[in-house]
């Protein structure tokens, strides 16, 4: 999230901290807590289809908040939201990042 917002960070074991603390961050940091506290109550154990459990629909609204965050910020290739057609374009994007 810092990338995202351009802000940064002092060390990789400082980013949860400094994630936090980005507008992005902070827009996903309650979906983070909804995740984990979906995990403890055994959620990847929920019968029934992927459209109904509570763990996969708080990830889809992690991954939205992280397709805006990038569309805000000029970034808005296809591999955003359908990124397993698009695995090869996706890991050749990433090989390019210069930070």
């Amino acid at each position: 999230m810092p990338v995202l917002d351009g802000e940064p960070y002092p060390h990789d074991k400082w980013l949860w901290r400094a994630a936090s603390r980005t507008p992005t961050g902070r827009a996903v940091t309650p979906h983070v807590k909804s995740i984990l506290d979906h995990l403890a109550s055994d959620a990847l154990r929920f019968l029934g289809p992927e459209t109904e459990n509570p763990l996969s629909l708080e990830l889809k609204g992690f991954r939205n908040v992280l397709v805006d965050a990038a569309r805000a910020k000029g970034i808005d290739e296809p591999w955003l939201r359908r990124w397993w057609e698009h695995i090869n374009q996706a890991r050749s994007a990433v090989s390019r990042v210069r930070w």
